[in-house]
């Protein structure tokens, strides 16, 4: 548990949910309703019915706000693959680069606010990316990486938190990344 002014943050587990004292965190989670988009309405639903069956692959953290869930994200390890001019960006002055392509990430699997929080997003990204940092230093994870909704969102992830497209192949998804450590 993390407490701060707005609110307090929570990881959510079986553990936790099989225990009364969490009951105030379940009923909120069944009460989450996030932005009315395509994208918030499957947060929401993955929140509620996905996140304990995926744990412990994926790691969910929810911020109880007098007594709602003003928003969550799911973290997990994950991958991505970067062009030479991004790995080199990650280990600035060595002159021989020998770095994979395929990168560790930490990976931004799901994040959402509830629709009437005064919590603002950049607070709830801002904390997935300090877990990502922490976890950083523990597994040697030089980036964060995220696969967006749709189109709509990538283009909010670039524009609003600087996240990059990346060379991951996939098909039609869009890998996005940011780098986790100073230049």
């Amino acid at each position: 548990m993390s407490s701060g002014s707005e609110g307090s943050w929570y990881q959510w587990t079986p553990a936790n949910a099989a225990s009364a004292a969490y009951s105030d965190i379940e009923q909120a989670i069944a009460a989450f309703e996030s932005i009315d988009t395509d994208a918030g309405r499957e947060a929401a639903r993955w929140l509620r019915e996905d996140a304990l069956l995926d744990h412990p692959s994926t790691i969910t953290y929810v911020l109880l706000h007098d007594g709602q869930i003003d928003g969550y994200f799911a973290i997990a390890s994950g991958s991505v693959t970067l062009t030479q001019r991004h790995r080199k960006g990650l280990s600035p002055g060595q002159r021989d680069y020998l770095l994979s392509p395929t990168q560790g990430a930490s990976l931004i699997a799901w994040v959402a606010r509830h629709r009437d929080s005064q919590t603002r997003g950049r607070g709830i990204v801002l904390y997935a990316l300090f877990i990502a940092l922490k976890v950083s230093r523990l597994q040697g994870t030089p980036v964060a990486v995220l696969d967006p909704f749709d189109d709509e969102t990538a283009a909010l992830w670039v524009e609003r938190y600087g996240f990059r497209r990346s060379r991951t192949p996939g098909g039609n998804d869009v890998r996005l990344w940011v780098p986790l450590h100073q230049r």
